[in-house]
């Protein structure tokens, strides 16, 4: 048994490690990127106004993207944040306030107070990525937050297309963008749902999509909460 435990312990680093070490990487290339896609916005500038124009910015545009989603991607396995207990509803009002200004038709239906002790922070970028994902698809949002045995239940239905039972779990790989009616117009880089499953599972949580009742998409989140304060709340 203790050799055993000797050998998970190594383990457990070596993976700690490897994460560690392709979040700075992600990071670097993130970083290094930004400044040839400046000189190149500052190049397209010149140009006279045109198809070509327009093409190259819409480009840019998608280079941009995917280097933002790679540097959110690092900073979903940056473990420097400090550990905090929280309480989840003002997380999310506070969430739902930031979406409703830049125009997203949110409704946070019961909410009920529940503690959770992890990095307020990074669940916040995780859960916001879910609910943009569902506004991106129908341009409207009902969030329900339950109780469920030790856990807390948070429900995100959209009214869009909803996602075949094939592509449910394919959706959280990174770059992966579902065809036809959830593609690359409607925008999306394809590692926003990737970053939001990395940071729910390092909280012991977890994160699966079913058919809502609107026959749109259901994101169900699974964290799990603080018994005692929440029962106190």
């Amino acid at each position: 048994l203790k050799k055993l435990t000797h050998a998970f312990n190594d383990m457990a680093a070596r993976l700690t490690r490897l994460l560690n070490e392709r979040a700075k990487m992600l990071g670097a290339i993130g970083h290094d990127l930004k400044s040839p896609i400046t000189a190149m916005r500052l190049r397209i500038e010149l140009l006279d106004d045109g198809d070509s124009k327009d093409r190259l910015g819409v480009c840019l545009d998608e280079i941009q993207e995917l280097v933002d989603g790679a540097l959110s991607l690092s900073r979903g396995y940056d473990t420097t944040e400090t550990e905090t207990v929280f309480q989840f509803e003002d997380l999310m009002q506070e969430l739902i306030a930031d979406l409703v200004v830049a125009g997203g038709d949110i409704t946070l239906v019961n909410p009920h107070r529940f503690f959770i002790h992890g990095r307020r922070g990074a669940l916040k970028r995780a859960v916001r990525n879910v609910v943009e994902n569902a506004l991106r698809y129908s341009y409207r949002a009902r969030i329900f937050v339950r109780p469920a045995m030790g856990d807390v239940c948070l429900l995100i239905d959209d009214d869009g297309p909803g996602i075949p039972e094939a592509d449910r779990t394919r959706v959280f790989n990174p770059f992966v963008r579902l065809e036809e009616s959830r593609c690359r117009d409607t925008g999306g880089s394809g590692l926003g749902l990737a970053l939001a499953k990395s940071i729910i599972d390092a909280h012991q949580g977890k994160i699966r999509y079913e058919e809502a009742d609107s026959g749109g998409a259901r994101a169900v989140i699974m964290l799990p909460r603080l018994m005692d304060q929440a029962g106190a709340a």
